[in-house]
């Protein structure tokens, strides 16, 4: 700090700190250091102080990656270019994925050492292929290691994120549509809603019938399949049931939703109507009187 007190014979050093600006450009910049003193022959002397800005030779699109989610099993690519942007030979001693989840891998990277002419670009390929829930504190799959002589950045990291995710089904109502109490020559409908819970599009592949439910049992209406739902997208199915001509008694059957839901790739609901001789409401007493 100034002022300050030099005693006969005595001596200091003072540190004089340069730090350009990075503004895409080299610039030399000139300096005078000037002592002010109570001393008639040094008071307002100066020493000439240069030096030279160099900027960043190397330009890293984008400089950050994130794949978002991806769907297990599946697999999504994504580029990041290097280039030149300088006046000079860059050359790289390595380019590696540190600190990286399995998922993720990278292609494209030459043998080090090697040059980045001026002007001249590396595109480097990643590839994240989840095949499980990658569950990383927030989101951040690893980083790319950039090892090279440029002038601001010598070591540069850029950050990778990316999540995994799975679709997943349900079924309402389940594990049982009930059709009700149906009477002789009467249809009754009942509405089976199919949702996406998943953070991921799911794939609505078949709705049918088991072999052993009666074929009294039919679909009257649902969506061209297959059919691709949206995180918390629904498609309906409507179920219809006529009694033959039973006139008590229950039946049973089966109706198969198949999807690409990984964990429960086909769900079971129970299909049950019960007989009557009359149609709507007809009370009925146990034991009978």
């Amino acid at each position: 700090n100034t002022p300050f007190f030099l005693d006969i014979g005595q001596e200091t050093e003072l540190t004089v700190r340069f730090v350009p600006p990075i503004d895409g450009t080299d610039v030399v910049y000139d300096a005078n250091l000037r002592f002010i003193t109570d001393h008639l022959e040094t008071n307002n002397s100066a020493i000439p102080v240069t030096g030279i800005g160099k900027h960043s030779m190397l330009a890293v699109k984008p400089g950050v990656v994130d794949f978002g989610i991806v769907q297990i099993g599946s697999s999504e690519v994504d580029a990041v270019q290097l280039q030149n942007v300088g006046s000079e030979p860059i050359q790289f001693n390595s380019i590696t994925l540190k600190d990286a989840d399995p998922s993720l891998s990278m292609l494209g990277v030459p043998a080090a050492p090697f040059d980045l002419q001026p002007l001249e670009s590396l595109t480097l390929t990643l590839r994240f292929a989840p095949d499980d829930v990658v569950q990383l504190e927030g989101g951040k799959l690893g980083l790319i290691h950039l090892s090279s002589n440029d002038y601001v950045w010598p070591e540069r990291d850029v950050t990778v994120y990316g999540r995994s995710a799975k679709p997943s089904i349900q079924v309402t109502p389940s594990p049982i549509l009930d059709m009700g109490i149906v009477g002789i020559g009467f249809q009754h409908q009942r509405r089976l809603e199919i949702t996406n819970l998943g953070f991921v599009p799911l794939t609505l592949e078949s709705v049918s019938f088991s072999a052993d439910t009666p074929v009294d049992f039919t679909l009257t209406g649902m969506p061209s399949l297959p059919v691709l739902l949206a995180p918390a997208g629904t498609a309906e199915v409507e179920v219809s049931y006529i009694n033959p001509g039973l006139e008590d008694g229950d039946i049973w059957g089966t109706l198969l939703v198949v999807s690409d839901d990984p964990v429960s790739p086909q769900v079971e609901v129970g299909v049950h109507a019960r007989h009557t001789i009359l149609g709507g409401c007809e009370p009925r007493l146990s034991p009978a009187i």
